[in-house]
């Protein structure tokens, strides 16, 4: 047995025990891992960004479908109008009112920018008659809705209803309650600080909108103001806030995630996966449909078919129809469908979008006036009707600025249309050629082909449009 025990011993005496590895083995094994780590790295990203594309198409349909509702409610609710119409002339007259109501309706409950929550009840003229005494001027305007109210307040306006702004103002500032008086036009006029400063006090800095294209947040307080940057998500917030579905806010239908505050100022925003606030656009009159990129337009016809709101073509912009050789069919009013837009993976939206701080001043591609709203567009060369002031004719579809100066000039940039021009700001609005400037709030929402590039949108009412 010692024997053995010794051929034993002397056999495990010249084993060589190898328990490392060589310098080469080692390398080429750090070069596996690195190659995996990289592969698993790529795959993970795709993951990623797959993920958030889906995410921000799920969200922009959710978004989509609330939007659509707040539409038919405004469609088909009764428009309640302060003044009389009774008396109208025709019932064409009736209908252009409540056509113009509703336009100012949508407006008012669906906002896109500050000065829709800042700019009262537009005043709506007609010419009425009375038996024996023929015809004269008359106006309406629609109640003050209560969504409109509960924005300003989740906003942080100081003075929520037309009650409040009205109250210590002068009797002649009734810019909610009396039909008579031009709401836009009080606004704007130089002399009527105290009405813009209760219209736009905002958690105590008064945002006037006539002489600053938008307050900076270093003015005091700092953070507090509203800046222009990303209005039309921050008014996406506002109204998902303050609508209910099925008994819920609107709003706990959307992740957390996609509440945020970029810019800092005194109202959220809401942010696509990629941490870019969303654009809402109401009113895509530039927008191209699919039906315009592979065939010719049929003549008389839009692809996003007639405007609902105006079943008795009541719109000023048929009335070159009506002319021995009238210009074109197709720029008469049209269905604009409301979209709402994220810029995608690389942070870019590929059309012009409300507002552009970025953009080029000089091209007058730089956003639009900090005044421009639907509700404050004017009229020119409205024959029969007597009374003072502006003829404020509610309009999504002038896409059109008379004045091509600076787009932030305080009076320049107001927008006033001849009468006969309408029918031409709509073609060039839908068009968009570029030989007329394009400033309204959707305005020159045409892309490569008619797509959005590197963008992901759902339209609240397709139309075939993607």
């Amino acid at each position: 047995m010692s024997g053995a025990y010794r051929c034993l011993s002397l056999t495990q005496a010249t084993h060589v025990d190898r328990r490392a590895f060589t310098l080469v083995e080692l390398l080429v094994v750090v070069t596996l891992m690195s190659i995996l780590t990289g592969m698993f790295t790529i795959a993970l990203s795709g993951a990623r960004q797959d993920a958030r594309i889906k995410r921000a198409q799920s969200e922009v349909r959710t978004i989509s479908v609330i939007l659509q509702q707040k539409i038919n409610d405004v469609s088909l609710a009764p428009v309640r109008l302060v003044g009389n119409t009774t008396n109208a002339a025709s019932s064409i007259e009736q209908n252009r009112v409540t056509m113009l109501a509703r336009r100012d309706l949508m407006r008012m409950t669906m906002p896109q920018c500050r000065a829709d929550l800042i700019f009262p009840p537009a005043r709506i003229q007609y010419t009425a008659f009375t038996i024996g005494m023929g015809n004269f001027a008359s106006s309406a305007k629609i109640e003050q809705p209560n969504e409109w109210a509960q924005m300003r307040r989740e906003a942080g306006f100081a003075f929520h209803t037309g009650a409040q702004v009205e109250n210590g103002l002068a009797p002649g500032l009734a810019v909610f309650t009396s039909p008579i008086v031009d709401s836009i036009g009080q606004y704007v006029a130089a002399a009527n600080t105290a009405l813009r400063n209760r219209l736009g006090n905002v958690r105590g800095y008064n945002l006037d909108l006539l002489t600053a294209p938008w307050p900076e947040t270093t003015a005091p307080p700092v953070g507090e103001t509203w800046t222009r940057d990303f209005e039309s998500a921050e008014c996406l917030y506002l109204i998902l806030a303050t609508t209910e579905v099925f008994g819920q806010r609107a709003l706990d239908q959307i992740s957390q995630r996609s509440i945020a505050n970029v810019d800092g100022d005194a109202v959220p925003e809401i942010v696509d996966p990629w941490g870019v606030p969303y654009e809402f656009i109401r009113e895509p009159v530039g927008r191209n449909f699919r039906a315009t990129k592979t065939s010719t337009l049929p003549p008389g016809t839009h692809p996003s078919g007639a405007d609902p709101n105006d079943y008795l073509r009541t719109d000023f912009r048929f009335l070159n129809n009506d002319i021995a050789t009238p210009i074109t069919m197709v720029d008469d009013p049209f269905r604009i469908t409301p979209i709402v837009a994220s810029a995608g993976g690389d942070g870019e939206f590929g059309f012009r979008r409300t507002f552009d701080r970025d953009g080029d001043p000089a091209a007058d591609r730089m956003g639009v006036s900090p005044r421009h709203s639907t509700s404050a567009i004017q009229l020119s060369g409205v024959t029969g009707l007597t009374l003072p002031g502006a003829y404020q004719y509610p309009d999504p579809f002038a896409q059109l600025r008379i004045n091509n100066t600076s787009p932030f000039a305080s009076g320049a940039d107001n927008l006033v249309i001849p009468v006969a021009d309408l029918s031409l700001a709509t073609l060039f609005g839908w068009h968009g050629d570029g030989t007329l400037p394009a400033v309204g709030l959707g305005a020159a929402f045409i892309t490569n082909a008619g797509r959005l590039d590197e963008a992901y949108s759902d339209n609240i009412a397709s139309d075939n449009a993607e």
